[in-house]
């Protein structure tokens, strides 16, 4: 009897392990489908943005992904030009595409206190942007997205592959490197304990392209990708700020 049992089940192994017919022609399996692309909630905050939206918004109709798995969250506030009425105009032209769209418009005022200009960073200014991207992170924390692209309105998209590119890098933040007529870019190679940028001989060749590749560096601003799939990503916050520079932590 032992040996009739361990026949059976040799048998029994090498039937299954073959191919995946059916006895009965209804039975065989057909072809599964393609994956969904990972859903993408893109965040734009924008400010006095009127003479660079045409090109910006442009850039990101144009972007090589599916629109309907894209959720758009946009937000403007404090404007001295037509930003507000350029991106209501945008988004009624558009809604219909993408999967979901969220729109954030304050017209109250048109500049923070103590500001010196349009174009004046000062600390209330700072808040205010990293609470909207905080907002923008926990829509698409609810609504279950898988990535979160944090794009300044300034930072033309010009490669239509971007997302999928950045997406391939498998990095809990990744950021294209942005160009630029001079030497500034979207990253830092060097910070300090204090957590300010320190220069180090590692930027420029990566800056000029001589270096090319996927770098782990201390910094990344303005224009970057979130995989909110990663488990990491859970510590990851904008707001409020942090008391110390020892990560995680993120800025605009």
């Amino acid at each position: 009897m032992p040996r009739v049992t361990a026949l059976l089940s040799a048998l029994l192994c090498v039937l299954l392990s073959g191919p995946s017919r059916g006895y009965f022609p209804e039975e065989r399996w057909s072809p599964e489908s393609p994956l969904l692309a990972p859903r993408v909630v893109i965040a734009l905050v924008c400010r006095n943005s009127a003479h660079s939206l045409p090109l910006f918004l442009g850039t990101i109709e144009r972007l090589n992904y599916p629109k309907d798995r894209i959720a758009l969250w946009v937000a403007t506030d404090h404007n001295i030009d037509n930003t507000t009425a350029l991106l209501r105009d945008w988004l009624i032209k558009v809604q219909s595409d993408y999967h979901y769209v969220e729109w954030r418009p304050d017209e109250g005022r048109s500049s923070f206190e103590d500001e010196l200009g349009p174009k004046h960073w000062n600390y209330l200014r700072y808040e205010h942007v990293m609470k909207l991207r905080q907002a923008a992170l926990d829509t698409a924390r609810e609504i279950w997205a898988d990535y979160l692209l944090v794009v300044d309105c300034d930072n033309l998209l010009t490669n239509q592959d971007v997302l999928w590119k950045l997406m391939r890098e498998n990095k809990t933040i990744v950021a294209p490197m942005l160009e630029s007529r001079a030497a500034y870019s979207n990253f830092w190679c060097g910070m300090t304990s204090q957590g300010y940028y320190k220069r180090t001989p590692a930027y420029m060749p990566i800056r000029k392209q001589e270096r090319r590749g996927c770098f782990a560096v201390p910094m990344v601003h303005s224009t970057y990708l979130l995989d909110l799939r990663k488990e990491a990503s859970r510590q990851l916050a904008f707001y409020p700020p942090i008391q110390s520079t020892a990560g995680p932590w993120m800025t605009l």
